[in-house]
């Protein structure tokens, strides 16, 4: 899996053999960002990677100017492959890597974050409760992005600070923040 665009532009990102692991895939990596260039500055930038995986949403951020990305990942295996991507990008400190559950980490930590990605499984029980303890919890800070892709069962139009959604077959990612954003 390669960076699409920044610092770091077609580097490559290890992944985990796993049918735990679904990266997200370039296409939809890419109009992600894309959306993002016209909404959100990247400089300086305190991201968040929930659910992980390979790092690509963080890494791609780091790219782009981020200052800052935390990753959260519960598999071991796979945060060890998290931990040799940052090394080869030599972004080590620039990162933090945990390992543990993405809701212990909502509930417990104090840091707040300007743009937060999220790509838990899509059959995660509790899924629905991620936007609501984000924002709850003050999480992200003022003109920041909640990301999340899910599958296209579920629906978030009707949360607060959800902003609009972007459709990929049956992969959804709904963009919520603080304030409304134009189009």
């Amino acid at each position: 899996m390669r960076i699409i665009a920044g610092k770091y532009k077609s580097r490559v990102i290890q992944t985990v053999s796993s049918h735990t692991v679904r990266p997200t895939t370039g296409r939809v990596r890419q109009t992600i960002f894309d959306l993002l260039a016209h909404r959100f500055d990247f400089e300086a930038a305190h991201v968040l990677d929930l659910f992980a995986g390979s790092g690509i949403l963080g890494f791609e951020a780091l790219s782009r100017g981020a200052e800052h990305a935390t990753f959260v990942e519960q598999d071991a295996k796979t945060l060890k492959t998290l931990t040799a991507s940052a090394a080869a990008l030599s972004v080590e400190h620039q990162t933090n890597l945990l390992r543990t559950d993405a809701f212990r980490f909502l509930q417990k930590t104090t840091d707040s974050f300007d743009l937060i990605f999220c790509d838990p499984p899509y059959r995660l029980e509790k899924l629905e409760q991620l936007a609501k303890l984000v924002f709850e919890k003050r999480l992200l800070k003022e003109h920041g992005f909640f990301i999340l892709e899910h599958h296209s069962s579920l629906s978030f139009a009707q949360e607060p600070y959800f902003d609009f959604e972007k459709t990929f077959g049956t992969t959804h990612v709904s963009f919520f923040c603080w304030g409304k954003t134009e189009q």
